[in-house]
């Protein structure tokens, strides 16, 4: 049976929202397109209100971006922003690989943002939510969603999750199926438990 050890990215292993982080990233390199910016913004408001899903706003947000030079813009995006990796998390995948887990980063960011990292930190999966191009290729990977891709992921495989850190309530239905759990806290401490209301 496959023994994981899960994370989520974005507050849990990174400090902050690494999508939200490219997102400036773009709007400051391709300053340019700030005529899109009034129509993300009603889209973001639409969002709040439940009019608009959440695969819509990621597309238009995105929409920023410049698929010509996108692979270097992630180069140098992560160049910039890995030191936001939060310090215990080097030496916590360390001691999952020595007692034999998989390790697994489960997050709601896109695929081409995350891979570089994920691949950098020797994170063994990455489940994420995936994009080609400006599209989205599925729903977006948050909530239960996440159990499901898992599940995917395993392909009648048998695994048990013997850990998982998060630090987002949207997170309890993969805290669920775990048995050791973890939250990380505004100030990038990782402590036991479940994130509190």
């Amino acid at each position: 049976m496959m023994q994981l050890s899960l994370y989520d990215f974005d507050g849990t292993l990174y400090r902050g929202d690494a999508t939200r982080d490219f997102w400036k990233y773009c709007f400051k390199k391709y300053w340019w397109q700030a005529y899109k910016l009034p129509w993300q913004l009603l889209v973001i408001v639409l969002w709040y209100a439940g009019c608009v899903s959440t695969e819509r706003v990621k597309e238009v947000t995105l929409s920023i971006m410049n698929l010509d030079h996108l692979e270097q813009d992630i180069i140098e995006f992560w160049q910039q922003h890995k030191k936001n990796i939060f310090p215990w998390v080097a030496d916590e995948l360390t001691k999952d690989k020595a007692q034999g887990y998989l390790t697994i980063c489960i997050s709601a960011s896109p695929n081409f943002l995350l891979e570089p990292i994920v691949h950098s930190l020797n994170i063994d999966y990455l489940i994420c939510t995936r994009m080609e191009g400006k599209c989205m290729v599925h729903k977006n990977c948050s909530g239960t969603e996440k159990v499901e891709r898992l599940k995917q992921w395993a392909d009648k495989r048998a695994f048990k999750v013997v850990k998982m850190t998060s630090d987002a309530r949207v997170d309890l239905p993969l805290y669920a199926v775990a048995h050791h759990k973890f939250w990380v806290n505004k100030m990038g401490i990782r402590q036991p438990g479940t994130p509190p209301i």
